[in-house]
This record gives structure tokens, C-alpha cells and sequence, in this order.
């Protein structure tokens, strides 16, 4: 059965020129991911037990486990693989390393070291179909530092999935040259395993430095995990002290951008010397000509500024470059694409025409903009429009499920998405739409449905009853046919005439 097969060998037999595919995946099985509505990436969970979640010491009962489980293994019991999996599902691997290494290496001497190193690589790291127990093996193997080529091979092998990643190089660490292992790993991963292997890696070669500043932030989840990381261990701050050619401006534009992106990471606010950095960066525009990226970073150096009074010089040197003729050029040759509208709103650039025709002839395209025109309550009515010509309200689906919604499937569901959110500040607009998506398939569409139901009898200070008393009528039926309790309840408050509701329910 495809399930219970050993994960080395489901990973080496998808393993190509030394990397795996794009979206390659083990079977929910083996991350006890069966029944999960949402499937993590890859180390995606591990990702965020290390960066945001705090350790929390493990109980007495908890430490009991560790250590039946550790002796199980020492004495060659049979129940040992059956423990180290009860281990797995009650703890994470990443959460409780430091317990259950710590264990093993304080009962040293009463241990028997072999058995626990061979269970670790053949029963855990080389037969298990369970990627805990994988990670449990991974832990005990780097406990015992470098090994035989052999080993090596199979913790090369499992390092290339996400999942693994972190564990394998905390032992590729303790190897002979194990930086250039984890240099080699670095390159063949993109995900949460990526930013793993740069966090370990050491920047002993220019051949690393070089990497690292093009090719460091560049992974699969959120660049800012990596960006403070690879502005220290690149060459990027002694490059911002020279002249930076266009190609080294681009980069270094990446991963200042990253920088001030601090909503996972600590990013530019970890340097001292933040405002030197970017001025620095900043200056480098008297011979570089920037690109549309390029001033998107420079905006977000702005925006940065103004949030506080420390940092004027940043702010005037900033703003001099966004509003220079050569900027105003880019963006109008830019337009409407969706990465130059923040910047010419921002700038006082004119965009909502031209905007508006592309909506009007690349739907497809351009939907995802569509905030950028109804906002100004001229140009409203004819998104609505545009969006009824291409979505028929008559057309959505009245079956509420709980459906996520992912996929081509459900296309049209996540386009509505997009004009649900923008009509919370727009009382009545759109009404024929909510008519029919607030029975939707997808809970996403009936969940922004009500947001914006509540917005608008909270903005008026009238019940829906009053309202919209067909709407009211809709939302009666629509109560009968909820499948899911958290909606259920929000639906009965709007029937009972709520119109205070508390920040985070609008």
C-alpha cells in the first residue's frame, strides 16, 4: 500500500537532478494530515512552532513518555517504534528537541549508544512512514555527530523534502566540510527548508556571499524570514558602502524590502544603524536608474519614515526620488499593471481609466485590482457592471458547504471574494450579489457576505429588517440552509435586529 511505504523511499524515487519537483508532497498519511480541511506546506508548521510559538517546559508525564520511549529503544523493546509515534502525536519533534536530547545525552552512560543509533537510521529514519518518527530518528542521529558516507546519504535524501530540512542540517552541521553541505542543500530546496539551511549557513566562501544576496530571500513562503539573515551573512552591507552596479541595486532592493516587511520576523528595526543602511541604499539612484521594483521599494522606504518623526532624512530623500520625473515615467509606462497602482496612487498618479478598460477587457486579469476603482464611489456602479457581465449574480450557486474553495473549481467564488470585501463600506451596493452569495458553496464567500451585512447596519444604525427587507428575507432562508455553526450564529443576530458588533466581527 502506496501509505505505508517507507518515506526515504517515496522521496528517492521522486528525487531528479538532486532536487524534488515543484508541489511534491508525501501522503497525508504519513503527517497524520488525513482529515485536515487545510494542508500545510511542507515544514510549514515546524516553520511556526520555531519562529513564533515560545517553548513551554514539558510536564512530569510528558518527560515520562521521553523516557520510556528512549529506553524502549535502548533495550531493543518491540513497542519502541509504537512509542516514539504516541511521542510524535502528543509533542512535534521541533518543540521538544531540547528534552529529548537532553535526556539521551544525561542517561548516556546507562544507554546502550548502538541500538539507539541503529533503530534511529534503519527503524525510524530508513523504514517509518511517519514523518515524526522520521524527525525522532533525525534528533538521536545528531547526537552522534559525523557518520558513515552511508548515513549521509540517507539524511541527503531526506534533507531535500521541507519537512525535514531543519533536522538535517543540524546534523550536516557536525559534519566534515558540513557548511558545504548545507550550502548544497540551500540550493535545492525552496521552501521552509530553504530558510532553514540559510539560518545555518555559514558565509565562508564570496562563492556563498554571492548567493545569498541573489538568491537568498528567494523562497516559496515569505522572503522577510530570510532577508535580515542574508543582509548580515552577504555581501550586501559592503557593497551599500561602494558603488552597486544594477544588478546588485536589484538585489539589494529585494531584500530591503524584505527588511521592512516585520509581521513575521524582525527585519530593518534589528539594525542599529537602520537609517544608514537606507540612505546608503537610497544614494546609490545618482547613478543607478531604478525599476518599477526598484520604487516599489523605495515607497515602502517612505511609507517606513513617515510612521514616525525619526527618520527625516530617510523621509526627504525617499520622497525627492518618488516624485522625480524619471519615477512618474516608469509608473505611466507601467500602468495598469498591478504592480505600478500602489505607486501611483500613492503618488497622485491617474490610473482609474485605464484600469477600468482593462477590467473591462481582461477580466481574468485584472479582477484582483478591482479595490483600486471602488474606492472612489464614481467608478462603483460600473465595476459592478463589469463584474455582473462576467459573473451573473443569478449564476452563484445556492449550496453552503464547508468548502474552502481552492482551485479552478471554484473560480468565480474566489473572484466574488475580492468585490465582497470592498462593498463592507458601500451600504446597498451590490445587494443582488449578496441575494445569492450568502447561500454560496464556498465558506468564504457567505463568511465576507455577512462581514458586510454587519458593516452596514452598523455604518447606518439600522436593523437589516429595515434596511433591506429582502435581503432580511434572504437571510431567513438562508439561516435554514447554514451548515456550519460559527455562520449560523452571526446570521441570527442580523435577524434579530444586532447593529452593534465588536471590531474583530466586522
Amino acid at each position: 500500500m502506496e501509505t505505508e511505504r517507507p518515506i526515504l523511499d517515496i522521496i528517492s524515487e521522486n528525487i531528479t537532478s538532486g532536487r524534488l519537483p515543484d508541489g511534491f508532497r508525501l501522503p497525508d498519511s504519513c503527517t497524520n494530515e488525513d482529515n485536515a480541511k487545510i494542508k500545510m506546506a511542507p515544514g510549514a508548521m515546524d516553520g511556526i512552532v520555531f519562529y513564533h510559538m515560545g517553548h513551554s517546559p514539558l510536564n512530569e508525564e510528558d518527560m515520562s513518555l521521553i523516557a520510556e520511549t528512549v529506553r524502549a529503544i535502548s533495550d531493543g523493546n518491540n513497542n519502541a517504534a509504537e512509542l516514539i509515534r504516541e511521542l510524535g502525536r502528543k509533542h512535534r519533534a521541533v518543540a521538544v528537541i531540547d528534552e529529548f536530547q537532553q535526556y539521551i545525552r544525561r542517561y548516556a552512560g546507562g544507554l546502550n549508544q548502538t541500538q539507539l543509533y541503529r533503530f534511529a537510521v534503519r527503524e525510524l529514519m530508513a523504514k517509518s512512514h511517519d514523518a515524526e518518527s522520521v524527525k525522532y530518528g533525525l534528533m538521536i542521529t545528531e547526537l552522534f555527530g559525523d557518520c558513515h558516507e552511508y548515513i549521509k546519504n540517507i539524511i541527503r535524501t531526506l534533507s531535500l523534502y521541507d519537512e525535514f530540512s531543519i533536522f538535517a542540517a543540524w546534523n550536516m552541521l557536525l559534519w566534515k566540510n558540513g557548511n558545504d553541505e548545507i550550502f548544497q542543500l540551500a540550493q535545492n530546496v525552496t521552501g521552509w527548508g530553504r530558510i532553514h539551511a540559510i539560518e545555518q549557513l555559514k558565509p565562508e566562501s564570496q562563492e556563498i556571499r554571492d548567493w545569498l544576496l541573489y538568491e537568498g530571500i528567494k523562497n516559496d513562503v515569505v522572503p522577510a524570514y530570510s532577508s535580515r539573515t542574508v543582509m548580515e551573512k552577504s555581501s550586501a552591507l559592503e557593497l551599500l558602502a561602494g558603488t552597486l552596479t544594477k544588478k546588485e541595486f536589484s538585489a539589494v532592493s529585494e531584500i530591503i524590502s524584505g527588511l521592512l516587511d516585520e509581521g513575521p520576523v524582525q527585519g530593518i528595526s534589528a539594525f542599529e544603524n537602520a537609517d544608514e543602511i537606507l540612505l546608503q541604499y537610497l544614494s546609490q539612484t545618482g547613478h543607478i536608474s531604478p525599476d518599477l521594483s526598484d520604487y516599489e521599494t523605495i515607497l515602502e522606504i517612505l511609507n517606513y519614515a513617515k510612521r514616525s518623526e525619526d527618520h527625516p532624512e530617510v523621509k526627504e530623500a525617499a520622497d525627492k526620488i518618488l516624485h522625480s520625473p524619471a519615477c512618474a515615467d516608469t509608473i505611466k509606462s507601467s500602468l495598469p499593471a498591478a504592480e505600478s497602482l500602489e505607486l501611483a496612487k500613492a503618488l497622485g498618479i491617474p490610473y482609474k481609466d485605464q484600469l477600468l478598460a482593462a477590467l473591462q477587457n481582461d477580466f481574468d486579469g485584472y479582477y484582483t485590482a478591482c479595490r483600486y476603482l471602488t474606492e472612489d464611489p464614481a467608478y462603483l456602479d460600473q465595476v459592478l457592471e463589469i463584474y455582473r457581465q462576467n459573473i451573473p449574480p443569478a449564476s452563484i450557486k445556492a449550496d453552503p458547504q464547508d468548502e474552502i474553495g481552492l482551485g479552478e473549481a471554484f473560480k468565480q467564488n474566489s473572484q466574488l471574494d475580492f468585490l465582497l470585501q470592498e462593498l463592507r463600506s458601500r451600504p446597498l451596493a451590490g445587494e443582488d450579489y449578496l441575494m445569492h452569495t450568502i447561500s454560496a458553496v464556498t465558506v468564504r464567500n457567505r463568511s465576507l457576505t455577512l462581514r458586510t451585512l454587519k458593516e452596514w447596519v452598523h455604518q447606518k444604525q439600522m436593523p437589516l429588517r429595515e434596511l433591506s427587507p429582502s435581503l432580511y428575507q434572504r437571510l431567513e432562508e438562508a439561516y435554514q440552509m447554514e451548515v456550519r455553526d460559527d455562520l449560523k450564529e452571526s446570521i441570527g443576530k442580523l435577524l434579530d435586529g444586532v447593529t452593534e458588533y465588536p471590531p474583530q466581527e466586522l
